[in-house]
């Protein structure tokens, strides 16, 4: 048994001897070649008429879209993990999964490679504070989110935002008067010094560069 599931596992087994390891009649088996990459999509398919090997088939990156669509059909939440954290999963299966309860299945798709502003913007709402401070946590916010989350409900889900590096000035301003000397309202206002810090030092060394470029030439310059 190890041998067959060391041959389904590798990716230079041959797809004739694959095509014959999806009849094997161990799940394991089964499962590891519908996972493998070099797995033909007509064996893919014919797991899912099965019903057979949905793990393997979810994790597959060769997985075709029609493919995924049908296991959201049959599945109760079983293998949207393994789609979730799929690479080749696309976008609007992931929007699909955006309404999953299980929080797994949510920050794989935040994580996801393929993950954009349209779907954070889908889980900006969720009503678990961990992944709205999961999201706020993020470099690549449009304004009205930096805004949204910069007035949650949720301490933690503010304090990401004024923790945020990102986060526009003016935002972390009113952080810094709203927040009445807490824990967000020292954070903010140490990403608006460092901010300011940070700019300074960069306008100075531009600067430097600056009157360097703007020099006379000396002596040397001509040895």
């Amino acid at each position: 048994m190890k041998e067959k599931i060391n041959l389904a596992m590798s990716e230079d087994t041959a797809v004739d001897a694959l095509k014959v390891l999806s009849l094997s009649e161990d799940f394991v088996v089964r499962n590891y070649v519908a996972a493998n990459i070099n797995c033909p999509v007509e064996v893919l398919k014919g797991f899912i008429k099965e019903r057979d090997a949905l793990m393997g088939v979810a994790s597959n990156p060769n997985t075709p879209t029609e493919v995924f669509t049908k296991i959201l059909n049959l599945d109760n939440g079983a293998y949207r993990k393994f789609i979730s954290c799929n690479p080749s999963t696309p976008i609007d299966i992931l929007q699909v999964l955006c309404r999953s309860s299980d929080n797994e299945v949510k920050n794989n798709i935040i994580s996801h490679p393929s993950c954009n502003i349209e779907l954070l913007t889908l889980l900006a709402d969720d009503e678990d504070k961990s992944i709205r401070c999961i999201i706020a946590a993020s470099k690549n916010l449009t304004a009205e989110l930096f805004v949204k989350f910069s007035i949650d409900e949720s301490d933690e889900v503010r304090l990401a935002i004024a923790r945020n590096k990102s986060t526009p000035v003016d935002i972390l301003e009113i952080l810094v008067v709203k927040e009445n000397g807490d824990s967000i309202y020292n954070t903010a206002k140490r990403n608006l010094y460092d901010r300011k810090t940070n700019k300074e030092k960069s306008e100075r060394i531009e600067k430097q560069v600056m009157d360097i470029n703007l020099r006379e030439p000396s002596e040397i310059d001509f040895i």
